[in-house]
C-alpha cells in the first residue's frame, strides 16, 4: 500500500486508504473471537480498541482517557454509540471510509445512557474490552499483536518522521542556554505538524538524568548532555524512540555499547515461534553477562507496540502471566528500552519477521538497516 500525498502539505500523508483495509481485517479478528464465546454481542469502549476497531478513524479528544466517547457495539452488524457532543463528526468520518456504521447519541451529561443503549440494542450477554459481561481483553491484545500489511505501511512512513522529530528536537538545543521544556515544545510542535500526538515525552539532561530513569522536563537549562523519550501515537498505532545528544564521556560510552548488547541480545532471542517468556529471561541472562544483574528491575523494559504504550510488559520473572507461554507471532513491531543507572538507555522500535528484524525508527528512509547491522546517530 502507498500513501497519498495530502495537497496541503508536503508531510502529512492521506491514510484514508489504508483505514478501510484496517477495518476489514480488525471485523476479521472480532469475528474470530466471537465465535469462541457463542457469537455473543461485543461492546468495545477502550480508547485502544476502538483505535483498532475504527483504523485510526478518529484521534482522542481526552488524551488520558481510557474509555473513549465512540463505543462499537458488534453483532449482525456494526453500529456505533457516540457521545452527543460527537455524533456529527463520527458520522461524517465513517461516510469518508463508506462504512454504513448507524450511530446513536448518548448523552453526555448521562454516564448510564451509552449502557442503557447498549442493553436495549443486545441485552447484558455481551464480551467486551471491560466493564461489560465477560472481559476479553486478552483475546483482542492477542488478535492485533500481528499487524495487518496498512497497518505496517503506518509505522514504515511515520516511524522514520517520528525519528527525525525528535533528533531535530535535540538538535534546537543550546547547551546552558535552552531549557529542556524548550526542547520538549519543539519536538511536540513538529509531531503535532504531522497529525501525531505525543503521548508520552520526558526530556531532562546533566544531574536529572544521570539520577532518574524518567527525568521529566522542569524548566532546567542542561549544560553537557541530554535525552529525549517520545511515544507517538499515530492513527491509534505506537511508535517509541529514545536519542541523546551533547557530550559523551568514555565511561557513559562503555555503559552504552553494554545496553546495546542487552538489547542486541533481546532481539536475537525474539523470533517467530519463541515464547515471550524465553524472550524475557533473555533479557535478565543479558544484563548479568555484561555485569549488571538484576538492573533491569530498576525500570520498565519494554514489549510489543500496537494500540497500547506496550501491548503487554513482562519483567524476567513475570512466569505467572498468561503472556509468558504465548508464542511471538509471525510479525510483531516491539520496542524494548533496557537502561542503566546514570543516564544510560536504548529504544527504537523494531519490525521482526522470520528473517531479519529491521529497525523502523531512523531518520532516513535510506538507512533502514537489520538487527544484526543497526548504525547510525542511533542511541549516542
Amino acid at each position: 500500500m502507498q500513501f497519498e500525498i495530502d495537497e496541503r502539505s508536503s508531510v502529512i500523508p492521506n491514510i484514508r486508504q489504508g483505514q478501510r483495509e484496517r477495518v476489514e481485517h480488525a471485523l476479521r479478528q472480532l469475528t474470530l473471537i466471537r465465535e469462541r464465546f457463542e457469537g455473543r454481542p461485543m461492546v468495545l469502549r477502550a480508547t485502544d480498541s476502538v483505535a483498532w476497531v475504527g483504523g485510526g478513524l478518529s484521534q482522542s479528544i481526552d488524551r488520558t482517557a481510557q474509555v473513549d466517547p465512540v463505543w462499537f457495539v458488534i453483532d449482525d452488524g456494526v453500529r456505533v454509540i457516540a457521545s452527543s457532543v460527537e455524533v456529527e463528526r463520527i458520522e461524517k468520518e465513517l461516510e469518508t471510509l463508506d462504512l454504513d456504521w448507524p450511530v446513536t447519541g448518548a448523552a453526555w451529561w448521562d454516564p448510564e445512557s451509552g449502557p442503557r443503549v447498549v442493553h436495549e440494542w443486545v441485552g447484558a450477554n455481551v464480551i467486551s474490552d471491560g466493564g461489560l459481561g465477560i472481559d476479553v481483553t486478552s483475546e483482542l491484545v492477542r488478535a492485533r499483536l500481528s499487524p495487518c500489511d496498512a497497518e505496517l505501511s503506518v509505522y514504515e512512513w511515520f516511524a522514520p518522521l517520528v525519528t527525525k522529530s525528535l533528533e531535530d528536537a535535540l538538535d534546537t538545543w543550546c547547551p546552558g542556554e535552552s531549557s529542556d521544556y524548550e526542547v520538549a515544545g519543539e519536538l511536540q510542535c513538529r509531531l503535532e505538524s504531522m497529525g501525531a500526538e505525543g503521548v508520552c515525552v520526558i526530556v531532562g539532561g546533566d544531574d536529572r538524568l544521570r539520577r532518574f530513569r524518567h527525568p521529566l522536563a522542569v524548566g532546567d537549562r542542561p549544560r553537557r548532555r541530554i535525552m529525549g523519550v517520545v511515544v507517538a501515537r499515530v492513527g491509534g498505532l505506537h511508535i517509541a524512540v529514545t536519542r541523546f545528544a551533547g557530550e559523551t564521556t568514555s565511561q557513559e560510552a562503555e555503559a552504552m555499547q553494554k545496553c546495546r548488547a542487552v538489547d542486541t541480545a533481546v532481539l536475537e532471542a525474539i523470533r517467530p515461534g519463541a515464547t515471550w517468556g524465553e524472550v524475557y529471561a533473555s533479557l535478565g541472562r543479558a544484563y548479568e553477562d555484561v555485569g549488571r544483574p538484576g538492573e533491569w528491575r530498576k525500570h520498565f523494559q519494554g514489549g510489543p507496540l500496537g494500540y497500547r504504550q506496550r501491548e503487554f510488559e513482562l519483567s524476567p520473572e513475570s512466569t505467572s502471566s498468561p503472556w509468558w507461554n504465548e508464542v511471538v507471532p509471525e510479525r510483531v513491531v516491539v520496542s524494548f528500552n533496557p537502561s542503566f543507572d546514570g543516564g544510560i538507555k536504548v529504544e527504537d522500535t523494531i519490525l521482526v519477521e522470520a528473517g531479519e528484524h529491521r529497525r523502523l525508527s531512523v531518520a532516513s528512509y535510506d538507512t533502514v538497516v537489520t538487527a544484526s547491522g543497526m548504525k547510525g546517530r542511533g542511541n549516542q
